[in-house]
């Protein structure tokens, strides 16, 4: 899902309860974050923005992931269709999935929920692989392992 990050979108909905959030650089100094939702649903996400060209790269792991979306400029759209992903935007078949909050101004209040993206996909997609492995909680800790309190 691809949300707003400009001053004006916080705070987000939603985006607490991602699994994943990625913040990439958009224009100037202004990010948007990709956020991957997987484990739980999740009502109110947004406020959903623009594809961009970015986005290809980083989803592409996702073994036909949902990507819901505002839409996005004339050749990202092209390259979209291109690759292995399903596409839930506001400008085609996710339509109906999207929904504007009246407690901001557009393009601030664009907002979908997970599962008005999963009926939108109609069974479309593939299941994510893992990205990240975790330590068995019986597991040892290194020797070399020290507490941290910043990242």
């Amino acid at each position: 899902m691809k949300i707003d990050n400009h001053q004006q979108a916080r705070p987000q909905w939603g985006i607490n309860q991602a699994d994943v959030v990625f913040e990439e650089l958009v224009e100037g100094n202004i990010t948007r974050f990709a956020a991957i939702f997987h484990s739980r649903n999740v009502t109110d996400i947004g406020p959903v923005r623009s594809a961009r060209t970015g986005d290809f790269e980083l989803l592409s792991n996702l073994n036909t992931p949902l990507f819901g979306n505002s839409g996005g400029n004339p050749t990202v759209m092209r390259l979209l269709n291109e690759v292995d992903m399903v596409l839930v935007g506001d400008t085609n078949v996710g339509r109906a999935a999207y929904r504007r909050s009246d407690e901001r101004k557009a393009p601030h209040n664009l907002l979908t929920g997970t599962g008005e993206i999963y009926a939108a996909a109609d069974g479309r997609c593939g299941t994510p692989p893992q990205m990240f492995s975790y330590r068995d909680a019986n597991e040892s800790l290194p020797s070399s392992a020290q507490p941290t309190i910043a990242i």
